[in-house]
């Protein structure tokens, strides 16, 4: 409990670093948590937020200028761990991508995990509905830019009117991958 309560508060503290960058006076910052948990950013301010026991970070920007946000940092998973929530994650040609780049099935679970963890967050202000890592495959894979491409099953973009394709940019740093989608 003390170190969620930790994680959270670190959270709130880039939080306020990352809206005081945007310009926004002290009493514009606060971020208030929706019954689900969400986030409910300042008027005209979109952004996403992720931390780890060890690490936070949050993206922000206003909504003139980018619609949609999600950031994600997580442990890269053990071999162990991997392989035993690898069906929840992905299907075998999405993890076939990430091997064919170099990853092993540790690594490459854990971008897939982390990139769609991304997307969830940028695509939940606009759904408000949960939606599961099966919405989402992996169709591309580009080592030269760092990032990977996500589609979303038809009905599912359809539904919401969503476009099909999101490029997640990832990297690695120590025992963290890292996810941005921002457009």
């Amino acid at each position: 409990m003390r170190k969620r309560k930790a994680e959270y508060l670190a959270g709130r503290i880039v939080v306020q670093h990352a809206l005081s960058a945007l310009g926004l006076a002290v009493a514009q910052q606060q971020v208030g948590i929706e019954k689900d948990r969400a986030p409910v950013w300042p008027k005209d301010i979109v952004g996403s937020i992720s931390h780890t026991d060890e690490f936070a970070v949050c993206c922000v920007a206003r909504a003139t200028d980018i619609s949609l946000i999600g950031v994600d940092s997580e442990l890269i998973l053990s071999a162990s761990a991997a392989s035993s929530l690898a069906a929840e994650i992905h299907n075998e040609s999405e993890l076939k991508l990430t091997i064919n780049a170099g990853f092993n099935e540790a690594v490459g679970t854990s971008i897939i995990f982390s990139a769609k963890e991304s997307l969830y967050k940028a695509l939940y202000p606009v759904v408000r509905c949960y939606f599961g890592f099966e919405q989402a495959r992996v169709s591309q894979l580009d080592l030269q830019r760092s990032s990977l491409t996500l589609t979303l099953c038809h009905a599912f973009a359809s539904q919401y009117g969503l476009a099909s394709d999101y490029t997640i940019q990832f990297s690695i740093k120590g025992a963290l991958v890292h996810t941005l989608l921002m457009q």
